[in-house]
């Protein structure tokens, strides 16, 4: 494709005139890895012809929706739909490969990897399941729906929701259950699973990650516990004209919710809140602070608040790896949890950073392979064993 072309084609997409054979000639285009050097050439003065366009986009975004757009790229596994968010496309977080370095798209290298030839392994994406501990102490798989009756002798009862989810309702007029114990939901390594509350609260809960409830939601207040990764779509819920409070409690932090949209990542030392809707406010032993949609409170010794497109932290929820310069080891631990693998690494990272989105739902090989693109790491798989090399 001659250059000319390619900017006549983006051209009429920024309009909406595509016709349904050019959506196919940029899907073709984008598909080719000998025609990387070209898109290079024209991502450097695309900024200029978006202003010609009269449009106020930049073009990350420009090329982002192209690459997302289900006309241009097929269909995309996934296992739930994309929304809009507070007026943000979810599209222009996204890209195809991973960009390295600190802002600029460099030249795609030929990438190296592949995997074992002695492997006899399949590593295969992760899927819905979870756990159900009861506060009894009994335990059921909530993806095989083994003993659905077992459950509803203690007051569950189950059924699929719209997207698949598990859907939990309960007698509020049963005295035995008003009890103050507590269920856990978790999930293991390769793992995830959407859960609608007794409140009407929908959680989604990211691998290797637990949520712990009330056997039943009492007036007074809706206590959560949470570990990993859970994205929190609240609901409303008031008594006598009074709003029951909706706390989440991660380690030392204690959140409030005053809003209705968001995500809390505990996998590494620090807690990441991340607002898209409404507001929470957050404190510890010490202090407080209130978030309001696009911020992100980061918690160890203090808070640290800054503000964030929330696209890039619940990715995961929609389907994708999402990264803004991350490390090579962040990238890497998202990837292990989700088709769990191991991972080990040599050599010195300490300069590479990585901005870009990838499917969850990718060949793990054709995934690593992409990474490679970059240029700065290479990789080589036995078994279930990945390893990082510079």
């Amino acid at each position: 494709m001659e250059a000319n072309r390619l900017k006549e084609l983006i051209f009429r997409y920024q309009k909406g005139k595509c016709t349904a054979e050019e959506y196919a000639e940029l899907q073709q285009f984008l598909a080719d890895p000998a025609q990387s050097g070209l898109l290079e050439e024209y991502y450097d003065s695309l900024p200029q012809e978006v202003q010609s366009m009269g449009s106020t986009v930049n073009a990350d975004q420009v090329l982002a929706r192209i690459r997302n757009d289900v006309r241009v790229r097929g269909r995309k596994q996934a296992l739930s739909r994309r929304k809009r968010l507070s007026g943000l496309y979810y599209a222009t977080a996204a890209a195809v490969v991973l960009l390295l370095g600190f802002g600029g798209l460099y030249s795609l290298h030929t990438a190296k990897y592949s995997p074992s030839a002695a492997t006899t392994v399949a590593i295969v994406p992760g899927q819905d399941k979870a756990q159900l501990r009861l506060d009894d102490g009994r335990v059921f798989d909530l993806d095989s729906l083994s003993d659905a009756s077992g459950l509803a002798n203690k007051g569950f009862y189950l059924s699929r929701g719209k997207d698949r989810q598990i859907v939990f309702k309960y007698d509020p007029t049963d005295r035995e259950l008003a009890g103050s114990g507590y269920h856990t939901l978790s999930t293991p390594k390769g793992g995830q699973f959407q859960l609608e509350l007794p409140d009407g609260t929908n959680i989604w809960l990211n691998a290797e990650s637990t949520v712990k409830f009330p056997a039943r939601f009492l007036d007074q207040e809706r206590r959560i516990e949470c570990a990993g990764e859970v994205y929190f779509e609240v609901a409303k819920r008031t008594v006598a004209g009074r709003r029951v409070p909706f706390k989440v409690f991660t380690r030392g932090q204690e959140l409030e919710v005053l809003g209705t949209t968001f995500n809390v990542n505990s996998y590494s030392t620090a807690v990441v809140t991340t607002l898209v809707e409404g507001q929470v406010r957050l404190k510890d032993s010490k202090q407080q602070v209130l978030l309001s949609p696009n911020q992100q409170a980061i918690w160890g010794d203090e808070f640290v608040v800054q503000p964030i497109d929330p696209v890039y932290a619940i990715a995961w929820k929609e389907g994708d790896f999402a990264f803004q310069r991350a490390r090579i080891q962040e990238v890497m631990e998202s990837i292990a949890r989700w088709y769990d693998v191991q991972v080990e690494f040599q050599g010195d990272f300490k300069e590479d950073v990585f901005t870009g989105t990838l499917s969850r739902y990718e060949n793990i090989d054709k995934l690593l392979q992409t990474i490679e693109f970059t240029g700065s790491v290479h990789f080589s798989r036995e078994g279930r064993k990945i390893t990082v090399k510079k």
